[in-house]
This record gives structure tokens, C-alpha cells and sequence, in this order.
């Protein structure tokens, strides 16, 4: 499960950001886990190139880059 952070904390880009990457496959899987996955970082911006990098309870790490071409490449840790 992804521990999204609140949207109050959240500027208007992030909260954009946020919604594209809560629509990709990779957050699906994620979700899906049975572990916690938590936001080391967010995008603040829209514009690419967009990151989100996330750790697990277990401190397994994994970073979500949107490229300008508009293709997602997973890093993992």
C-alpha cells in the first residue's frame, strides 16, 4: 500500500503530479503490496522530467521518473 502524503501539504503542480502518477501501472503494484510504501520525494512540478521516489517499511527503495517523451522509468533500489 502507498501512504500518499495529504493534500494539504501539496501545491497545486504536486497534487497534479500526483494524480498522473496514482493513474500508472507502477502505482497500481504498489498498491497492491502488502507492504507500506512511503514518499521519500514528490514532484512540485509538472513539467517533466518528474519524480517520485518511495520506500518500503522494509527499506527497499524505488524511483518513478516521467521523461519528456512521456514514458515512466522505474529505478529500483
Amino acid at each position: 500500500m502507498i501512504e500518499w502524503p495529504e493534500d494539504d501539504h501539496l501545491t497545486a503542480p504536486a497534487k497534479t503530479a500526483l494524480q498522473r502518477f496514482k493513474k500508472t501501472a507502477a502505482a497500481a503494484e504498489l498498491e497492491e503490496d502488502a507492504r507500506a510504501w512511503r514518499f521519500l520525494s514528490w514532484a512540485r512540478s509538472t513539467e517533466a522530467p518528474v519524480r517520485m521516489r518511495l520506500r518500503s517499511d522494509d527499506q527497499d527503495e524505488v524511483t518513478f521518473t516521467l521523461e519528456s517523451s512521456g514514458g515512466w522509468l522505474v529505478t529500483r533500489k
